[in-house]
């Protein structure tokens, strides 16, 4: 029998899944428009609206939203694992 617990350890896992997908779908649409004055060097092209896309401060923006997706998926495994244990799935 699953415990009431491990129900709602399990819904929080699922929400923070879901929450991981909606940050690594942002990363992958992307696109910095403004140039970042942390960047030395900057490669940029235009789209096809006609937008300077810079790729270095788009690569660095996906890859902080990466991080994010990731450890929010960290912490999605640890709740399903810790529902797991509660619960006898």
């Amino acid at each position: 029998m699953i415990t009431d617990v491990a129900k709602q350890i399990l819904c929080v896992s699922v929400v923070l899944s879901a929450a991981s997908a909606c940050f690594w779908f942002a990363a992958s649409i992307t696109k910095v428009t403004k140039e970042d004055p942390s960047i030395g060097i900057e490669s940029h092209y235009k789209d096809k609206k006609g937008r300077d896309i810079y790729i270095n401060a788009t690569a660095k923006r996906q890859s902080k939203l990466n991080a994010v997706a990731a450890f929010l998926l960290g912490l999605s495994i640890i709740f399903y694992v810790i529902a797991l244990k509660l619960g006898s799935f």
